[in-house]
């Protein structure tokens, strides 16, 4: 029997959740590779609740958390952690103390506090992401779980590297899932008005991805320019897979309700078509379906509320109810549903003629596109929201349109037209069922064990 190949995979991202791309994403590859021939560990540094135990229990992979206010095992590492805890604790206090003067003295002759100010929401650098001692108790996990592999999730777990003795490092293929070129997503982003939560330029990402032996890239363009700062050897495209969606497994999901929604649109001239979007709440979202009820919507709908419905489905919900719902006239709200964050993205998807993603800044690779197609419901996108995906995927299930033209583009659907793509989405579907985009990977991994 051959020897299983472990793997241990450092990240601050709740993935189990799934309730953005980024957590999908990771989803996705944790699905893959918690199966034989591989066994998976996760190290978790990210945020914890009750129901993140209860989530992660029984699963076919194990997770390590590391937790700040646990001190570590090593002695003089006790040690340092103990005096690192008592300065924290004496520096909280001195801010704290701080603030509480700033606030008392910033009354302005109007009665109002600085309070009042919109939230001022900052960047983090690399640096913010180094927790102390981290590198103690991820040292403590590769010697114990001693894995062939370790898979970073994005660039900022790349210092958790640096606590690894060189005998450590020559033997264990260090990889790193990018997801973006995070400089050039800060670019646009910040281009657009909007804030990053990241802040960094091409010379530290550069610096970030030659700590790794391999490095994963979401798509082919980003690959390529990667590839100029690096040896190309070293660059692979590991794009996303939605493995619940071949045409076998999602036939029950998808093809039940595809035959009695699309099979026969004459049946259901007197339906309205209805459009989907799903999003986390982050801000080039937000933007997204600002633009989309704002100056999009009221005109397709226009004096026909009975023709469009528009699903509205994850965390942006509540964006909605706050900033929009009482916005809008009663004409329009009749076409808008929310469903909130939904637990199985099928219940979204069966409801639906198409998705929207009207997005504005195009880097990466937009999952929700991928995972729709994957379902079998088009996608009618920007030329930003296209960027990433492979020409026979725009080809057999997205209409590529940009914002000056999308409210036509929705204005003319034809529910037969709409049929006719779900099939051509179909076909396409079952010709590109044979394999996975992580079996390239796979077999890397697999040839660090033999």
């Amino acid at each position: 029997m051959s020897t299983p190949c472990r793997i241990l995979m450092p990240t601050d991202v709740p993935f189990w959740r799934r309730r953005d791309g980024a957590q999908q994403r990771i989803a996705a590859l944790v699905d893959y590779f918690a199966a034989s021939p591989f066994v998976l560990q996760v190290f978790y540094l990210g945020p914890w609740s009750e129901s993140d135990s209860a989530a992660t229990l029984e699963q076919p992979w194990t997770i390590i958390r590391f937790d700040s206010n646990d001190p570590p095992t090593r002695w003089l590492a006790k040690v340092r952690w103990y005096w690192q805890a008592t300065w924290n604790q004496w520096d909280r206090t001195r801010q704290r103390r701080s603030a509480q003067g700033d606030s008392n003295a910033a009354v302005t002759d109007g009665g109002h506090s600085s309070d009042s100010k919109p939230e001022i929401r900052h960047s983090l650098t690399l640096d913010d992401y180094r927790w102390p001692f981290a590198g103690d108790k991820f040292l403590e996990t590769v010697e114990s779980f001693r894995p062939q592999v370790i898979l970073c999730q994005y660039i900022t777990m790349s210092y958790l590297l640096e606590s690894l003795p060189q005998s450590v490092r020559q033997k264990t293929l260090c990889a790193v899932d990018t997801h973006d070129v995070l400089h050039r997503r800060q670019a646009q982003f910040l281009g657009a008005g909007l804030p990053h939560w990241l802040d960094i330029d091409l010379t530290q990402e550069v610096a970030a991805w030659n700590q790794f032996d391999l490095i994963l890239a979401i798509q082919a363009e980003e690959a390529r320019f990667i590839e100029t700062h690096v040896d190309t050897s070293r660059v692979l495209v590991v794009g996303h897979d939605v493995p619940i969606a071949t045409p076998t497994k999602m036939s029950n999901a998808i093809e039940s309700s595809s035959t009695a929604k699309h099979a026969a649109p004459q049946d259901n001239i007197n339906q309205a078509t209805v459009l989907g979007y799903i999003a986390s709440a982050n801000d080039s979202n937000r933007e997204s379906i600002d633009w989309l009820l704002g100056e999009c919507w009221p005109n397709v709908v226009g004096n026909r509320p009975g023709i469009y419905e528009l699903l509205i489905a994850g965390g942006i919900c509540q964006h909605f109810d706050e900033h929009w719902r009482h916005r809008l006239n009663d004409r329009l709200c009749s076409t808008i549903r929310c469903l909130g964050v939904v637990e199985d993205v099928r219940t979204f998807y069966r409801q639906l003629d198409a998705t929207l993603n009207p997005v504005r800044l195009g880097t990466g690779l937009k999952i929700k596109n991928v995972e729709s197609l994957a379902y079998g419901v088009p996608v009618i996108t920007t030329p930003e929201g296209a960027i990433g995906m492979l020409e026979e995927q725009v080809s057999a299930g997205c209409q590529v349109v940009d914002r000056g033209g999308f409210a036509k583009k929705l204005q003319d659907l034809q529910r037969a037209q709409l049929a006719i793509f779900r099939q051509r989405l179909q076909q396409f579907l079952a010709e590109a069922s044979n394999g996975s985009p992580y079996d390239q990977l796979a077999n890397r991994f697999l040839g660090t064990s033999s």
